[in-house]
């Protein structure tokens, strides 16, 4: 699942920038809704089996390590605004997909290799559904909040982008690295 996800996610972002050559209207917004809905169930999938590695890997340490992961997650999202406008004003608008589809790429390359190879406990899995499982309350609500700051975090950037000036955006990069 780690190792898929990481595969999908990074074939898929360097699919989505091409897509600025594909035909305009809505054949144009239904590949863009399909890869970025693609990539979006690759992320969500090696997002998941990587708490699922750590828990399994650090079974004393797992608040820690979660905790490490969570700052990591931080710092990407952190220095992605001004990498991605670096690539973006080095080579456009596909750069940036091509140049992260390719590190996920590699990094599900090396994860072949590097992981341990786990085997399964049939006695442990679960019978659960995915459906039994949001009908547990606090679940469902864990899955609600997560989804509403999410929401809150991204829901400026589509129309964001257009008040903008370019001048600002690069002047902002530039400040952020000196």
């Amino acid at each position: 699942m780690f190792t898929t996800g990481l595969f999908v996610c990074g074939s898929t972002s360097v699919l989505f920038g091409f897509l600025n050559l594909s035909p305009d209207g809505a054949t144009f917004v239904g590949l863009c809704f399909a890869v970025r809905i693609a990539e979006a169930t690759g992320a969500a999938s090696f997002i998941t089996a990587s708490y699922a590695i750590i828990a399994n890997e650090f079974p004393g340490r797992v608040a820690t390590m979660f905790g490490l992961l969570e700052t990591f997650t931080g710092l990407g999202a952190t220095i992605g605004p001004p990498i991605g406008s670096l690539l973006y004003k080095a080579g456009g608008f596909i750069l940036p997909f091509i140049v992260m589809g390719c590190l996920l790429l590699l990094t599900a390359a090396v994860s072949i290799c590097g992981l341990p190879k786990q085997e399964l406990d049939k006695e442990k899995l679960s019978r659960y559904t995915y459906l039994d499982l949001v009908r547990i309350p606090n679940v469902a609500i864990a899955a609600v909040t997560i989804i509403v700051a999410a929401v809150t975090i991204s829901y400026v950037e589509p129309f964001l982008s257009g008040h903008l000036d370019i001048q600002v955006v690069m002047w902002v990069t530039s400040v952020y690295y000196t």
